[in-house]
């Protein structure tokens, strides 16, 4: 198997997916990211959003070296039928390369914050707060942060460095 090369985090969702893609390289330095998202709409069909998201998320990764893609874990409620459909389109169309389709988002953010956990919402609001404060990032939208938030985790857990408040 080749060396990994990036980290591509994915938060997977029906209208928006945010993506972030962070070289392995990177040191730390938020402007060698890339930030992307795409949007589908809601007259189309579940298998026709699934898959322009993943047509989208594989013309991303096909030029990089050795990605690693991961995307948030699921939660286990009915609620996320539609969402597990695209999670296993997208794990379909990845299958070439390492995926990892449980990256416990909490976790991830507590790494971020370096500092117990608050309530969800607030932690997503100073993490995006964080994140759009930084000189020549500012036009990110949540679904991006969220998905930096995963490839960040990716990261160190892979041993490169890996961004904390």
């Amino acid at each position: 198997m080749r060396q990994i090369s990036h980290v591509v985090g994915l938060d997977l969702s029906l209208s928006c997916t945010g993506m972030c893609i962070i070289p392995l390289d990177w040191g730390g330095d938020i402007l060698e990211c890339r930030f992307d998202s795409v949007m589908t709409r809601p007259s189309m069909s579940i298998l026709d959003r699934c898959s322009v998201i993943a047509e989208y998320i594989s013309g991303a990764v096909t030029n990089l070296t050795a990605p690693h893609i991961g995307a948030e874990s699921l939660r286990g409620s009915y609620s996320q039928a539609k969402l597990g459909i695209l999670h296993g389109y997208v794990a379909c169309t990845m299958s070439a390369y390492p995926y990892d389709h449980d990256v416990p988002i909490s976790t991830a953010r507590k790494l971020f914050l370096g500092r117990s956990m608050p309530a969800v919402k607030k932690a997503k609001q100073l993490i995006f707060e964080h994140m759009t404060s930084i000189p020549g990032v500012t036009d990110l939208n949540a679904d991006e942060v969220d998905a930096f938030v995963i490839a960040n985790y990716m990261a160190s857990q892979l041993g490169a460095v890996a961004w904390q408040i």
